[in-house]
């Protein structure tokens, strides 16, 4: 998977997002209370927290999957608020229902095989990897972060 395709799925998710809403970027920045160069950035190919994209899904009631572009599930009613502190024991227990190793994951990904280990000790993958991982184990990025 190139990067460069995942940033321009996210932006163009959420611009499809602001237009359905009647919003501009200056207007939903006010909203979530943020500064509208953050959002300037994502077409620029940034890509947001978790914290972010868990704000923007909330809005629009959309689970990460739909906002990243992965998918086009929308519904978000059986969703919640997030918790990363599930993310590593989600994350194991997938590989082991899937029989994938982490090693098998970094190699197909290009994840650093280190990562296991500082997500072991409670660091959170950045949302670039959090969609690796997602789109690998064939899974949702809301399951991985104890949105569902």
């Amino acid at each position: 998977m190139e990067e460069e395709k995942v940033y321009t799925k996210f932006f163009i998710s959420l611009m499809d997002l602001l237009d359905e809403n009647g919003f501009t970027i200056m207007s939903f920045s006010k909203v979530l209370g943020m500064d509208e160069t953050l959002l300037y950035n994502y077409k620029a190919g940034d890509m947001p927290s978790i914290k972010t994209a868990v704000a923007i899904a909330n809005y629009f009631d959309c689970t990460l999957n739909f906002l990243m572009g992965l998918d086009d599930k929308r519904d978000m009613s059986h969703f919640k608020s997030y918790d990363t502190a599930v993310f590593y024991e989600r994350y194991r227990k997938l590989l082991k229902e899937k029989n994938i190793s982490n090693y098998r994951i970094s190699k197909d990904t290009g994840i650093d095989d280190s990562s296991d280990y500082s997500w072991q000790k409670g660091c959170i993958p950045t949302m670039t990897t959090l969609i690796k991982i997602a789109e690998y184990l064939n899974c949702q990025i809301d399951y991985l972060i104890g949105r569902m």
